[in-house]
């Protein structure tokens, strides 16, 4: 960011140079991420590109932030990638680097909130009625490590077995 400051100096008679130091700040940004409960998410990339030609995905940090300083001046798009076990906002969201500075600035700004994805079943008879204890078996043909922790499931008593936060794959 160009300062915008008025700085002046004072030379004496007896001085034979006399020297101005004006530092410029760097620009910053912050891209703030949360789960529905408001606590940091770490590992979520966010896709940024701008009219400068400026395109990188960077990720979010332990506490849940992705920090961008020195961009150069240009209007920014960023935009969460996919994420497993949640449900992204599908939003994309955009700032302006000036020579004055960053707006919107990032500190007024609500955080990213992600939503834990759910999947239910629920088991009926014929007349619509839940059925409770039934067993059902589900199978994985995804990337990485099965989510299922048990090799079979029951219908709670409202004839419904549900999960969370599962990964993109096919069941």
């Amino acid at each position: 960011t160009i300062s915008s400051s008025e700085a002046g100096f004072t030379k004496s008679a007896d001085q034979s140079e006399a020297a101005l130091s004006i530092t410029n700040q760097k620009n910053h940004f912050e891209i703030h991420k949360v789960d529905q409960d408001k606590k940091q998410l770490a590992g979520v990339s966010f896709l940024i590109t701008s009219d400068n030609g400026y395109r990188e995905t960077k990720t979010t940090n332990v506490n849940g932030q992705i920090v961008l300083e020195g961009l150069p001046i240009g209007v920014y798009t960023y935009a969460e990638q996919p994420n497993d076990g949640y449900v992204m906002d599908g939003k994309a969201y955009t700032f302006t680097v000036r020579n004055s500075g960053i707006t919107p600035d990032s500190s007024t700004l609500p955080a990213i909130v992600n939503t834990e994805n759910e999947f239910v079943l629920q088991k009926t008879d014929e007349k619509g009625n839940a059925l409770s204890g039934v067993t059902f078996r589900f199978s994985y043909d995804g990337k990485g490590t099965s989510p299922f922790a048990k090799d079979s499931y029951l219908t709670d008593n409202s004839g419904q077995i549900t999960f969370k936060k599962l990964p993109a794959g096919k069941y």
